[in-house]
């Protein structure tokens, strides 16, 4: 009411008076200092990585070693196709597993398989959520479902004069 001011900081009053002698000292050094602590350094200067390159021979094993022009040639060609089909062949009649295995037939499919389905027959998840859980895509998990069987290669077998579909 009678015209003077006062300045409050945090709910005190503050009081007038001089400042101190290093008060000046003190607000120069400020001003030179970053009010921020220095968080970030200069990367160091990466040197450029030289590749060296070497050309590398590729060793040709086979019968067509060396034909680089064999798939141009058309009995070359049929024969490249012979060889690898009988080399399949000798493959699967050893035992030995040619492309993946049908996702129903892997071990312990059937296992994580049952408890999924329950869940989607309650509709508690939906296809997506059971693919995903599987590690299966959505068509297949609908191919599972419906009941339809894997699809597989067909084969024809000749066999003394007699010719065989195998599925």
């Amino acid at each position: 009411m009678d015209g003077q001011i006062l300045a409050c900081y945090k709910g005190k009053i503050l009081t007038p008076q001089d400042a101190p002698p290093l008060a000046a000292t003190l607000r120069d050094k400020a001003k030179g200092t970053p009010w921020y602590p220095a968080l970030w350094k200069e990367p160091k200067p990466v040197k450029p990585r030289l590749r060296k390159w070497r050309i590398r021979k590729r060793k040709v094993i086979g019968p067509l070693a060396g034909d680089g022009d064999w798939l141009e040639d058309p009995v070359r060609r049929n024969k490249h196709r012979e060889l690898t089909r009988a080399g399949i062949e000798r493959a699967r009649q050893a035992g030995k597993q040619i492309g993946m295995l049908p996702v129903e037939v892997q071990d312990g499919f059937a296992e994580k398989f049952t408890p999924i389905r329950a869940r989607l027959e309650q509709r508690i998840i939906t296809r997506k959520q059971a693919a995903r859980e599987l590690g299966i895509s959505g068509p297949t998990l609908k191919r599972i479902l419906d009941g339809r069987p894997t699809p597989t290669r067909q084969r024809l077998i000749a066999d003394e004069g007699k010719a065989l579909l195998v599925v």
